[in-house]
């Protein structure tokens, strides 16, 4: 089968993604790995297909407003003006990734696709090919766990709104992508 890993993300994201492209190629897969530039060596250290996403992403994230709103300490408001401007920034990036797994996808025509859940064009692409694409997070809490909310919210606000967190998180995805896609 010819197989492509797509994982947008720093180290953390992208190494789960080079051990499952191990595996896959050790069965006899063909394993294409698109991630951004940065991760190119560890892909071709390991033997496997690599195409770029660009520098872009992890240059955005390095960037003082990506460790600002991310990451960085300071108050509530400096980070939420961060983070507006963070998201802002990103619309532009994102609209090249998804271009880039497009063209990928569409020259590759892969039997399966394996990816992260920043890698946007992969939902996409599976809604016309049910089955094919599988979503691979480290992360906990992306998808509904009774009694905890989504990770982004880290609290409990009882059962009720702990599940409408969820929600909230998907509609935040799903607006993402109806930003990128224009």
């Amino acid at each position: 089968m010819k197989i492509i890993l797509i994982s947008i993300g720093t180290r953390g994201d992208v190494d789960p993604f080079l051990a499952i492209g191990e595996i896959l190629k050790e069965k006899g897969h063909r394993v294409i790995c698109a991630f951004p530039d940065q991760f190119r060596n560890l892909v071709e250290d390991s033997n496997m297909e690599f195409v770029s996403l660009g520098t872009k992403f992890i240059e955005m994230l390095d960037s003082d407003v990506g460790k600002a709103a991310l990451g960085g300490s300071g108050s509530g408001l400096k980070k939420m003006f961060a983070y507006i401007r963070f998201a802002k920034n990103s619309t532009e990036i994102n609209k090249e990734l998804i271009n880039k797994q497009y063209e990928l996808i569409e020259s590759e025509n892969p039997d399966r696709i394996v990816h992260n859940g920043k890698a946007i064009y992969p939902i996409i692409w599976g809604l016309n090919k049910r089955g094919k694409t599988i979503l691979v997070s480290p992360v906990p809490y992306l998808h509904y766990v009774e009694n905890h909310t989504h990770i982004v919210f880290n609290s409990n606000y009882g059962t009720f709104l702990n599940k409408l967190t969820y929600s909230l998180a998907n509609f935040g995805t799903i607006m993402t992508l109806m930003i990128s896609i224009k």
